[in-house]
């Protein structure tokens, strides 16, 4: 497969939120921005437009998951996130 069709293979969601405590999350200000091929200027989806707000919502989330994460185990931490 060339690099070509492998990037043909891509598929996009319509939109992509935050991962925030497990589960995807719109942006507080409810913004998102485009993202596009810069080869075409076609639209192939659209982020959330996060906001320091968001940042500080991923972080207050990560702090109160550390304890727990820390103790577990490397496989159990690669079933989580595959």
């Amino acid at each position: 497969m060339t690099a070509t069709s492998k990037a043909q293979a891509w598929t996009f969601q319509k939109e992509y939120g935050h991962f925030i405590n497990g589960g995807w999350v719109q942006a507080e200000s409810g913004k998102t921005i485009a993202m596009t091929n810069p080869a075409s200027g076609e639209v192939l989806s659209t982020i959330q437009a996060g906001t320091a707000a968001d940042v500080e919502r991923a972080v207050d989330a990560a702090y109160r998951a550390f304890p727990s994460w820390s103790k577990s185990s490397p496989f159990e931490r690669q079933a989580i996130l595959l």
